[in-house]
């Protein structure tokens, strides 16, 4: 009885190994996959660099730079991932990351005015906030500079 319960144990002991074995290689795999197709990007990017350094041509390469950063954002489609909407948009704090906020009459309160850092969705799951400049009502002087202590509070942590 005890020699089954020692073999029992080394089996679900030999399990457990092979089943992380399995977990680790299928998340090298996913990952070798991503990083596959970012290849021709950078094979581009390298075109592109070499040919500015041959013609010292700027219009050239700010074309290829354009030309990468489309290829970027259609393999970024490819995997379901997308920019964040933003300027002109309603704060939603799931989403977005007050960095700075503006006191102004001429856009409703909350209204994202500005983005600094794009945010990006893998299908309905955050990836990164985007990081964005939020109107606010014009308030009196030591208000506004509570609130400006706030949000450097909290982009501090």
């Amino acid at each position: 009885m005890y020699d089954r319960l020692v073999r029992l144990a080394a089996e679900f002991d030999n399990y457990r190994k092979r089943i992380e074995r399995e977990r680790e290689r299928m998340r090298e795999d996913a990952l070798a996959e991503v990083l596959t197709e970012f290849l021709p990007i950078v094979d581009d990017f390298e075109r592109a660099v070499e040919g500015a350094e041959l013609v010292r041509d700027m219009n050239g390469l700010l074309h290829g730079l354009r030309m990468i950063h489309r290829r970027l954002l259609e393999l970024l489609a490819r995997f379901n991932v997308r920019p964040i909407e933003t300027i002109g948009r309603r704060f939603d704090p799931t989403r977005h990351e007050a960095f700075a906020v503006e006191p102004t009459d001429e856009f409703e309160e909350n209204t994202i005015l500005d983005e600094y850092q794009r945010g990006y969705l893998m299908g309905d799951r955050l990836l990164r906030p985007a990081r964005v400049k939020v109107a606010v009502r014009p308030a009196s002087d030591a208000a506004h500079l509570r609130r400006r202590e706030v949000l450097e509070d909290r982009n501090e942590s």
